[in-house]
């Protein structure tokens, strides 16, 4: 059977077939019961099964038009499953001592009053979904997914109700950025409010702000106006660990540099700036020269980062620097390097 050509009439039409067939042996089955009980005539006694297998369809389509009004129609409900169970208990006792046959005909009546009940829920959910009260069929995440990552996978179910073109892995990837979200806010709203206490000298005030301000909405404008550039920048002086040179520090580095080659020693400032970016090996050396040249007394510890080079190699430059120059010079200060020398 071609499962893309089912629509909902078709199923409907096939289970109506179907629970139709279904009452029909459980009302045969009441009935032959029936006349070994009384002395009525078979055609007698099948009005009075068939209105006993009605009476529960009738009452379960009375409870939901009762809840479609709003009500929740229990007494009814409970009713209808009180009438499928007799109809059950007919055909199961009623041909006993042969089980077979109380298998068989009960089984139908059972089967029949279930359908029944799966009927009347379809009814009530499409009612729900027509009014906009039911939320829509989320994506199937599968039993990997829940076991591994349960609340993300709950995130993403929820997101899925309120976006359903999210999909299965848009809804995941939504969960997730939201889950993450959560945690710097929550981490940059403690940094807020522990400054903010720290400023006033009183926890007190923190926890005023904390009431009388959207904390939630403020973290999400700091955040947003957090300028990414200038920390990357800033993380880069304090922490060179060596990478591409960033076309928007280029020029501060190429600015150094030629003030050097020019004899014109570099402020401290453009050498931070120029530090931001790793140095070639020929940059490095002429910025560590110029730096022992102007400051003679400078330590190779204070000058590595600012040529992202290691003290160690600091060292080497000024001791291979030491053995080209023709001209003598001044010893650096106690705590600086073990040597000193001008530049060429």
């Amino acid at each position: 059977m071609n499962t893309h050509r089912i629509t909902g009439r078709y199923a409907d039409g096939l289970t109506y077939v179907f629970y139709a067939a279904i009452v029909a042996i459980a009302g045969i089955g009441c009935a032959t019961a029936a006349t070994a009980w009384t002395d009525w005539d078979l055609a007698a006694i099948l009005p009075a099964v068939a209105l006993l297998e009605l009476s529960a369809v009738a009452l379960l389509v009375r409870a939901d038009h009762r809840r479609r009004l709003g009500e929740r129609a229990v007494a009814y409900r409970v009713l209808a499953v009180a009438v499928g169970l007799l109809a059950v208990a007919v055909n199961v006792f009623g041909h006993l001592p042969n089980q077979l046959a109380a298998a068989f005909f009960g089984g139908f009546s059972a089967l029949g009053l279930g359908v029944a009940l799966l009927m009347s829920g379809d009814r009530r959910r499409d009612h729900l979904r027509g009014t906009g009260n039911l939320p829509p069929t989320t994506p199937a995440y599968g039993a990997w997914q829940w076991m591994w990552h349960p609340m993300v996978t709950w995130r993403a179910k929820e997101a899925a109700k309120r976006s359903p073109a999210l999909g299965l892995y848009g809804s995941l990837a939504a969960a997730r950025e939201e889950k993450r979200a959560e945690g710097q806010h929550a981490a940059l709203k403690a940094l807020l409010l522990d400054l903010i206490g720290q400023k006033y000298g009183d926890p007190l005030v923190a926890q005023l702000v904390a009431t009388t301000v959207d904390m939630d909405e403020a973290t999400r404008r700091f955040a947003a106006a957090a300028d990414l550039d200038a920390f990357v920048g800033e993380l880069w002086a304090r922490v060179p660990i060596g990478a591409a040179v960033s076309p928007a520090i280029e020029p501060a580095k190429t600015a150094a540099v030629t003030a050097e080659i020019v004899d014109e020693q570099p402020s401290i400032s453009a050498v931070r700036e120029a530090s931001r970016s790793r140095l070639s090996p020929r940059d490095a050396r002429r910025v560590a020269v110029a730096l022992l040249t102007a400051e003679p007394g400078v330590k190779a510890t204070d000058i590595a980062h600012l040529v992202t080079r290691s003290p160690r190699q600091v060292r080497e430059i000024w001791a291979a620097a030491e053995s080209t120059t023709e001209q003598p010079v001044v010893k650096p200060q106690s705590g600086g390097s073990s040597m000193g020398f001008r530049a060429s």
